[in-house]
């Protein structure tokens, strides 16, 4: 323990812009921060390292090297230079940990994301506990797989001392109810008290997504606007995000121009606070395929923003169509939800998501839920 209090170490993985998955463990550690003493092993300076250093932790700037092996060409080109890269980098975090610690015990290595296992062979060298968060479905989202293969992968998930899956989807898919030390735990979005509503709405509907891949399906939502009509109405389509692949940015351009969308959609870029356009927006469209969790669904629940969403993976556990939001499953069932957000009174609906988002999706609670882990696997 660090000053009386449980010493945790753990992995971040942001490059550049902090995205979902280490804004949710900036919930985790606000969560629990009356408990825990945090450390967060970040990759480069800038954002993300202030983020943390921002709720009082300490922070370790060192490289981390990934542990998935990309689809095609690009996976043969990397495969060397990866195995020398992983050497380097795993030596040089533990000595960059162990300087940090100057002798101090860390109590549990807690890694935040499957695209690592670093957190593993940390944890089995400064012979601690492992927690492994599994966020992503690595092959279903975004064709990759662990880079030494699913046997290494799961053999090394066995032998954490806790697993926790962030949706009932991503629990399922890696088939984790053969090992007794897994759960699954939605993430804590924001502090219960950050709830907002603003009755007077603005003519946009909202595509919200740190880095915009084909697996967000925009190209889908495009289609779905223009089969709308609401923009002969003045309603515009605003988009949040950077785009991680040219070749589908361009793939995004060119269907704008076929659907002539090009005066009707607004880009504005990675936001770091996307309260204010949450808040204000006619709705949000989630239409992403096989997402993990669906963070910015809960975000938008929190900011009395009314939910369009793709019925499937971890937003259909916790959204109920006509009840906290609108679902589809066609570009067609989305075009009717966007026409039925405009004509109808949303007032009820979105309240009733609220509500449930700060029973199930608040600081409060999750820390709560996180602590009981930590004590179960240290036995205190």
């Amino acid at each position: 323990m660090i000053n009386g209090k449980i010493a945790v170490l753990y992995i971040d993985h942001s490059l550049g812009c902090p995205g979902g998955a280490t804004l949710s463990l900036y919930n985790l550690v606000k969560s629990v921060k009356d408990y825990v003493y945090p450390i967060v092993v970040v990759r480069e300076h800038g954002d993300t390292e202030k983020l943390f250093l921002s709720v009082g932790c300490e922070v370790i700037v060192s490289k981390v090297c990934s542990n998935v092996l990309e689809s095609g060409l690009v996976a043969y080109k990397k495969f060397i230079p990866h195995i020398f890269n992983e050497i380097y980098v795993h030596r040089k975090l533990k000595t960059d940990v162990l300087k940090l610690l100057n002798g101090r015990t860390i109590d549990i290595v807690h890694s935040n994301t499957v695209y690592y296992n670093v957190g593993f062979h940390l944890s089995k060298a400064l012979k601690t506990k492992h927690i492994w968060h599994v966020r992503e479905m690595l092959d279903v989202s975004f064709g990759f797989r662990p880079f030494w293969g699913w046997n290494k992968f799961f053999n090394e998930l066995s032998q954490s001392d806790s697993i926790i899956a962030i949706t009932k989807a991503v629990f399922d898919h890696y088939k984790l109810d053969r090992y007794s030390q897994s759960i699954y735990l939605w993430d804590a979005v924001m502090d219960a008290e950050h709830n907002y509503y603003d009755k007077n709405k603005s003519k946009y509907l909202l595509f919200c997504a740190a880095g915009i891949s084909e697996c967000k399906g925009l190209d889908s939502l495009l289609n779905s606007y223009a089969l709308s009509g609401l923009k002969n109405e003045g309603y515009r389509l605003r988009v949040i995000g950077k785009f991680d692949d040219l070749a589908y940015k361009s793939k995004i351009m060119n269907l704008i121009e076929i659907l002539n969308l090009r005066e009707y959609i607004d880009f504005l870029g990675y936001c770091k606070d996307i309260s204010l356009e949450m808040k204000k927006a006619t709705a949000i469209v989630m239409s992403s395929y096989n997402e993990g969790l669906g963070r910015v669904a809960v975000e938008a629940m929190f900011y009395g923003c009314p939910v369009i969403a793709r019925n499937c993976g971890g937003p259909a556990e916790f959204l109920t169509d006509g009840d906290n939001a609108h679902l589809f499953l066609s570009d067609e069932e989305c075009a009717s939800c966007m026409k039925a957000v405009v004509c109808e009174d949303q007032y009820e609906m979105t309240m009733r998501a609220q509500q449930y988002a700060i029973d199930n999706f608040s600081e409060e609670v999750y820390g709560k839920k996180i602590f009981d882990i930590y004590r179960q696997i240290l036995k205190l």
